[in-house]
């Protein structure tokens, strides 16, 4: 082999050892961008899942604030309207009638004033109070409240039922709330005749119970049971009197603060039968 040969085999032989070089250069240099094109798409992923996160964030407080000037428009409302006519009363009561009966029907008036304002503040400290999640015995719990109604309404006829075994997690003073507010109502307006026959019970429910109190008295209309659970609304449909309008607006808001629902239901047979929906709560 003369000079020439081995000059152009040197050549090709280096021209194949830079392009083997070009090709690992390329190949390093592809398999890095490939690796910060993923890094970039993970950071741009990550930073997409922040943002989402933040704007339901965001939406949930926008809600919740909308919520929140919602009940104190609503509390302004009352404390300016609803408490003023009590008030009021009690004043033209007294210049009008003699000392006697005066004092008794102030007493009255006053009475019903401290009913509604006992009620507003309910309503604003289910928003904001904090759970104490224990098991909770609501047979035992109905028991004792149906026990006070009756101490409180000594002469009505009252034939109550309640199922046994009835218990879940959940905040027992919420839940006590509920249920004093649920059984006042169906002590004042479900009973006809001066008899209240009550059956308090309970439904499946995939995450916890749905109970009901059902009762033999007049129901609800349509429209009745449309606003029942409005705030200032009486939802009696012909039984006792009495009462703000406050006692079912609290257990319907006690039993979305407990994660549940509330809602009517005409009773087979004639009368009526409110329902709550109660989750049981995360240990």
């Amino acid at each position: 082999m003369n000079r020439l040969d081995r000059r152009r085999l040197l050549e090709r032989a280096l021209e194949a050892q830079c392009d083997a070089s070009l090709s690992r250069l390329r190949a390093e240099l592809l398999m890095e961008t490939l690796a910060e094109l993923g890094e970039n798409k993970r950071t741009l992923q990550r930073d997409h899942d922040q943002l989402r996160r933040d704007a339901e964030t965001i939406e949930t407080q926008r809600q919740q604030l909308t919520e929140l000037n919602q009940e104190l428009e609503l509390f302004s409302f009352g404390v300016a309207h609803d408490l003023r006519q009590p008030l009021v009363g009690a004043r033209m009561l007294l210049q009008a009638l003699p000392a006697g009966a005066a004092c008794a029907a102030v007493d009255d008036a006053l009475v019903e004033a401290l009913d509604r304002i006992e009620g507003l503040l309910c309503l604003a400290r289910l928003k904001s109070r904090e759970f104490e999640v224990t098991t909770v015995d609501l047979s035992d719990l109905c028991e004792r409240l149906v026990e006070r109604q009756r101490q409180l309404s000594p002469d009505l006829r009252a034939d109550v039922t309640i199922e046994a075994g009835l218990a879940l997690r959940t905040d027992e003073r919420v839940a006590s709330l509920l249920f004093e507010n649920l059984l006042s109502n169906a002590f004042r307006y479900g009973h006809a005749d001066g008899k209240l026959a009550l059956q308090v019970f309970s439904r499946p429910s995939v995450d916890g119970l749905v109970v009901g109190i059902a009762d033999e008295g007049p129901g609800l209309s349509p429209e009745l049971a449309r606003r029942a659970f409005l705030p200032f609304h009486r939802a009696g449909g012909g039984g006792g009197g009495g009462g703000v309008g406050l006692g079912l607006a609290l257990v319907d808001r006690a039993a979305r603060r407990l994660g549940g629902a509330a809602w009517y239901e005409d009773r087979a047979g004639g009368g009526g039968c409110f329902l709550v929906r109660l989750p049981t709560a995360q240990p």
